[in-house]
């Protein structure tokens, strides 16, 4: 495969097998400042979520991604969550920065990409109706703090 191939496939975003686990961590943290994150936040994630899985291959001897040691990464940061050495967001920062490693090895860039915040929950009928009368009403708004009420309409005496 000719080195010009090889470019094109590493910016299509085919693989990106052939770049040290180093470099895959660092044009993570390129793309990132090019989707237009801060600098510091860039160097922060960097840091905290994609330094230590660098660290882990380079003690297990691998110098190229591996999704092995991903995943025994993912289950350390688990345990230490579940033994509650660790809270849920900074637990959530150090899983995304390997979601976005996986990503970035696999895809070869990064999608601004955020979790939606569906209800678990299933609504029969009933309570659906509820719900769509509430959000209906043209005293509320999505975008108001929590807890925060509306106005009265009218003057209180």
């Amino acid at each position: 495969m000719s080195r010009d191939t090889l470019q094109i496939l590493l910016e299509g975003g085919i693989h990106m097998s052939n770049i040290s686990i180093r470099e895959l961590a660092n044009r993570t943290r390129e793309e990132q400042q090019a989707m237009g994150l801060s600098q510091h936040t860039v160097w922060e994630h960097y840091m905290t979520a994609l330094l230590p899985i660098v660290k882990l291959h380079e003690q297990k001897g691998r110098e190229y991604f591996d999704q092995d040691i991903v995943d025994e990464y993912i289950c350390q940061i688990e345990g230490r969550h579940d033994r509650a050495e660790i809270g849920p967001n900074y637990y959530n920062r150090l899983r995304h920065g390997a979601e976005r490693l996986i990503e970035m090895h696999t895809a070869g860039k990064l999608e601004w990409s955020c979790r939606g915040r569906a209800s678990k929950f299933v609504l029969n009928e009933y309570y659906k109706t509820l719900l769509d009368d509430f959000l209906s009403q043209e005293n509320w708004h999505h975008n108001r703090r929590k807890g925060e009420r509306s106005q009265p309409t009218s003057p209180s005496f």
